[in-house]
């Protein structure tokens, strides 16, 4: 009951006050003046301070807008600037740097209608990137932090070249980081195509190493190209000098081999030069195989031949190879032609014996000449010990008679020895025969005995007469005679057939059986079915019995069969004669019916007798055998067209038969009755 008297008494109380307006109106007056009192000093002095610090932004938001009392002691060309961040006024700031970025995002660019406070035109612009660029990094950052990604990337879209690469440029190195954190790899690469050539180069000297690789890191290496592409010769320049080595071993790996081509073509001598040297040898090679072979050319070219020949000595072998291999002739002889004698012997050390050959062989002629030829003894002797025998021909084939003599006179006996006779007898003949005469008994001359032996050898009868005619048959086999069974086996394997013929006969029959004791089956067989049946008859006829058995007995059936087919019937007849029994009939019993008829057909009746009494090999018996099988095939033949005829007229007919059998029947009896008919009347 209490609580409800109170109630109504207090309504009633504020009844009266509401229904009093004057009372009322008096207190709030007094209520405002005595808090205007204790406030306005302060606030005055703020906003003076706000219009300080952002007055040269033009326009500001109405809100903010005060009109400075006069006398206050401080106004907007006073010169004094309070740190920003703090209390009301840095929040006030960030807001407005809010709104004027995101404005831009939208598209609302300073000049237009939309702009409003942010200022008008490219002053508007400049003045809103004074104000970002004069605040530290944890303000700038904040105002990041605020917006949008897309509002970030649209406000850098909307700044002209010239306002972007001052933003850039302008910024603490951490607000930048900051900025590019926020960034797409494609907003970022759009923000820099939109930087002068000038402006790019400025942003990039202002990144650190480690933002350098990060920026790298995050472009394809088609945008990476499209950067590069901008920079002006000077600004690359300076942004390849700012990396370290492994940064820019990562720029130029991830870079296409085009844009590769395109960026080192636009360095100077010096500048190429430099940036390769921060390359290990891994990644020069990495940077030089990359490259199409035309461009690879370019890049080596720019280089001075010292230089050059530093830098092709950093690479691996496998990479020199690939690099030097890959060239033109022309873009080769190029490369190596200007080089001192000891950068080309230095290279060419370093060669595979196969892109060694390559490399030679490639080179045009005067040029592989003039090389050679300005080569030391020592590089020469390496050159050839390790070039193939197919390049070693290829290149003494292609020097000039003077160029060869010079080439040739450098080396020193033993590695002239193991050249020559590496070759195939072909080019062995046309190298001999390219040297002028007198050079050409130069060299034999220099050569040792078993050298000049197998040389002589080599060439056969003919060549070796026309090459060195001074060179008689007695000397011949004196040098023949300086050769150990093993040294001749080896010679004989891959002679001509000319120089077989020639050989054999001269050697006795002590040193023809080591020869072939030395040799392998297949190696005895391919170098007897080479022999002429002269030839073959002389080797026979040297061996004891026992070594005549055992090297028939070891070839092949096939290859011993067409041996003693090459014979003539006494040669064959005394070969067979002059083993025992036993052995002639092992020799037989290795053949099949067909090769042993054709054999024994050779001899004569008695001989066949005489030599192999227990086998009834007479020439009648075999042409019996031969009838006896054609009768025996004929008879099979008759018998199975018998069977095929018998059962053609067994088997039933079928339908259509029946139904053709019966039709000829009906006609034949109407064609009777109707003939019948036809005489009666």
């Amino acid at each position: 009951m209490q609580r409800n008297e109170n109630i109504a008494e207090n309504s009633n109380l504020w009844y009266n006050l509401l229904m009093d307006w004057k009372k009322l109106l008096s207190i709030l007056c007094i209520h405002f003046l005595l808090l205007g009192a204790v406030i306005a000093p302060q606030q005055v002095n703020a906003e003076i301070e706000f219009y300080e610090d952002v007055g040269a932004l033009g326009p500001i938001p109405n809100l903010f807008r005060i009109n400075l009392p006069e006398g206050s002691g401080r106004n907007r060309d006073s010169g004094s600037r309070r740190p920003r961040g703090g209390g009301e006024e840095g929040e006030r700031d960030r807001d407005w740097a809010i709104h004027c970025m995101g404005s831009l995002g939208d598209g609302n660019r300073p000049g237009t209608e939309d702009a409003g406070e942010c200022g008008r035109g490219e002053e508007g612009q400049s003045n809103l990137i004074d104000h970002l660029t004069s605040l530290d990094p944890p303000e700038f950052r904040s105002i990041l932090d605020r917006m949008p990604t897309d509002k970030v990337e649209n406000f850098l879209k909307a700044l002209s070249p010239g306002n972007l690469g001052k933003l850039l440029k302008d910024l603490t190195p951490e607000a930048l980081k900051d900025l590019l954190g926020k960034l797409s790899p494609g907003a970022l690469l759009d923000a820099l195509k939109n930087l002068t050539p000038d402006g790019l180069a400025d942003f990039l000297k202002k990144l650190k190493p480690s933002e350098l690789a990060g920026l790298i890191g995050k472009f394809s290496p088609e945008q990476l190209g499209e950067m590069l592409a901008k920079l002006t010769p000077e600004g690359l320049k300076e942004f390849l000098k700012s990396l370290n080595g492994d940064t820019l071993a990562a720029l130029l790996d991830k870079l296409s081999p085009s844009d590769l081509a395109d960026t080192l073509d636009k360095l100077d001598e010096e500048t190429l030069k430099k940036t390769l040297d921060k390359l290990s040898p891994e990644e020069l090679g990495d940077v030089l195989t990359k490259l199409e072979p035309e461009d690879r050319a370019e890049v080596l070219k720019k280089l001075p031949p010292e230089e050059r020949a530093k830098m092709l000595q950093k690479l691996s072998p496998e990479d020199l190879g690939e690099v030097l291999t890959s060239l033109s002739p022309e873009d080769l002889a190029d490369v190596l032609g200007d080089m001192s004698p000891e950068d080309q012997e230095k290279l060419l050390k370093k060669l595979s014996p196969e892109d060694l050959g390559t490399v030679l062989k490639n080179l045009p002629p005067e040029d592989r000449e003039k090389m050679l030829t300005n080569m030391s003894k020592e590089g020469l002797e390496h050159v050839f010990n390790t070039l193939s025998p197919e390049d070693a021909g290829e290149v003494l084939k292609g020097l000039s008679p003077k160029g060869l003599a010079d080439t040739l006179s450098k080396l020193s006996p033993e590695t002239l020895g193991k050249t020559l006779l590496s070759l195939s007898d072909s080019d062995l003949q046309e190298v001999l025969e390219n040297l002028p005469p007198e050079e050409r008994e130069k060299l034999i001359n220099s050569l040792s005995d078993k050298d000049k032996a197998k040389l002589l050898m080599k060439l056969g009868p003919q060549k070796r007469k026309e090459l060195f005619p001074n060179i008689t048959d007695e000397e011949y086999e004196e040098l023949l005679g300086s050769l150990s069974p093993g040294e001749l086996a080896e010679m004989v394997t891959g002679m001509s057939e000319a120089a077989l013929n020639d050989l054999l006969p001269r050697l006795s029959p002590e040193t023809l059986s080591a020869v072939l004791e030395k040799m392998d089956p297949e190696e005895r067989a391919a170098m007897l079915e080479k022999l002429s049946p002269e030839v073959l008859a002389d080797v026979f006829s040297k061996l004891p019995p026992d070594e005549l058995f055992e090297l028939l007995d070891g070839l092949d059936t096939n290859a011993l069969f067409r041996i003693l087919m090459k014979l003539d019937p006494e040669t064959l007849y005394n070969v067979l004669a002059s083993l025992s029994e036993e052995q002639r009939t092992a020799l037989m019993e290795k053949f099949n019916n067909a090769q042993r008829e054709l054999l024994l057909s050779v001899l004569t009746e008695e001989q066949r007798r005489e030599l192999f009494p227990s086998f009834l090999h007479d020439a009648s018996v075999f042409a019996i055998k031969v009838l006896y099988r054609a009768l025996w095939i004929f008879g099979v033949l008759l018998i199975a067209v018998a069977v095929y005829l018998w059962n053609k007229k067994r088997r039933p007919k079928t339908f259509i038969e029946k139904c053709k059998a019966y039709y000829n029947k009906q006609i034949t009896e109407h064609t009777h009755h109707h003939s019948i008919l036809h005489h009666s009347e």
